[in-house]
């Protein structure tokens, strides 16, 4: 390896080996990536693999709608196959942020992204064991937002879902 770059991306996660990749792709020579461990060491390496749609700004969406891109054609595009699969994502949302839901469904539309509100019966038809009502969380539960653990299923009880228990309103994609 020769000790002089022309350019030097510094980090091996997602936004590195993309930069490295989309630049090489444009012809650039001599592109160097530097990564002090191993490639996705960091954050990247501890992500959940998620590729979703929304978000609260537009930059942010034009990106995630940029990248799906590359994630549907991955094989022709990068070449192999990345394990990328699209069952679709639900957003649930706590009471009180109804509006800013719809603010941002309105958004993703006016991008192109397929989505829409869905109701508690959609959810439950979706996920025949999700339990979407319109009670408060549990005393002492964390705040909107934070995952939690649901606890052990018993026969006699059905299954719960922490994020549905409190949320009144949902946001579907599809695809993404």
């Amino acid at each position: 390896m020769s000790a002089t770059a022309d350019i030097v991306i510094i980090g091996g996660g997602a936004n590195g080996t993309s930069t490295a990749f989309h630049l090489a792709s444009m012809g650039a020579k001599n592109v160097r990536l530097l990564e002090r461990r191993h490639l996705a060491a960091g954050a990247t390496g501890k992500s959940g693999a998620l590729v979703r749609m929304h978000y609260t700004n537009e930059h942010e969406s034009r990106l995630a709608i940029e990248s799906l891109k590359i994630f549907r054609e991955f094989s022709s595009i990068v070449g192999g196959d990345c394990g990328f699969e699209a069952p679709g994502f639900l957003q649930l949302v706590p009471p009180g942020y109804e509006d800013a839901l719809r603010r941002n469904l309105v958004r993703q539309q006016r991008l192109g992204v397929d989505t829409r509100e869905v109701s508690r019966d959609d959810i439950r038809e979706l996920f025949p064991n999700a339990a979407p009502t319109t009670s408060a969380p549990p005393p002492g539960s964390p705040a909107p937002g934070t995952p939690i653990r649901a606890p052990p299923r018993s026969p006699s009880r059905p299954p719960r879902s922490a994020w549905a228990s409190r949320s009144r309103m949902a946001a579907r994609s599809r695809g993404s």
